[in-house]
């Protein structure tokens, strides 16, 4: 397994819940050489709108260009503007970002990500923004908020809006409220939302 795979799988299992405690987290960070602080964490998730429905046109080796192009692009705009680390997930890009910018800020730096996304490889994404967090080991939580959000997005995206949801932004709604306005967003009509 390559150095690259080695990272990865672990950042990918961190993210996913896989129980590791801190010290383990920073003996395998620092084994892997990631930079990765242990506290004030958040995790943001860009998928690449319609991949799911554009997939089987793809052969394994393109799917694999698409998501390095896209996973350089981001990486190129994090630098210097967003301290964290950029990974693969299964069919998502997971930035994992240690600093803690504004909604506002950050908001910018993912708008200019889908700007040259669009620009370059004539495709759009999509990104969920979790909540920071005290410490890594909760990064599972800001993770599936993320995922939440860009779920919940998703009949959106028909209306070719490339969407960016912070969970800080619908966080003060209800539960019934959220569940109402799904439903809404699902029925297709934008005078319903």
């Amino acid at each position: 397994m390559t150095s690259i795979k080695k990272k990865e799988k672990f950042l990918n299992e961190l993210v996913r819940g896989c129980s590791y405690d801190i010290e383990t987290i920073c003996r395998k960070t620092e084994y892997l050489g990631l930079n990765l602080e242990t506290g004030h964490v958040r995790a943001i998730l860009i998928e690449i709108d319609n991949f799911s429905s554009d997939e089987a046109q793809y052969t394994e080796d393109e799917k694999n260009l698409l998501f390095f192009a896209v996973t350089n692009i981001i990486q190129e705009i994090m630098d210097g503007k967003l301290k964290g680390l950029c990974f693969n997930g299964y069919k998502e890009i997971i930035i994992l970002c240690n600093s803690q910018e504004t909604n506002e800020a950050l908001q910018k730096i993912i708008l200019d990500m889908q700007d040259c996304v669009k620009r370059y490889l004539k495709k759009t994404i999509s990104a969920g923004i979790g909540r920071i967090y005290e410490s890594v080991k909760q990064l599972p939580k800001s993770f599936s908020e993320a995922k939440e959000l860009l779920s919940s997005s998703s009949s959106l995206k028909a209306f070719e809006v490339s969407q960016m949801i912070s969970y800080i932004d619908v966080s003060h709604f209800s539960p019934a409220f959220l569940k109402h306005q799904r439903r809404q967003c699902n029925s297709g009509s934008k005078q319903n939302i």
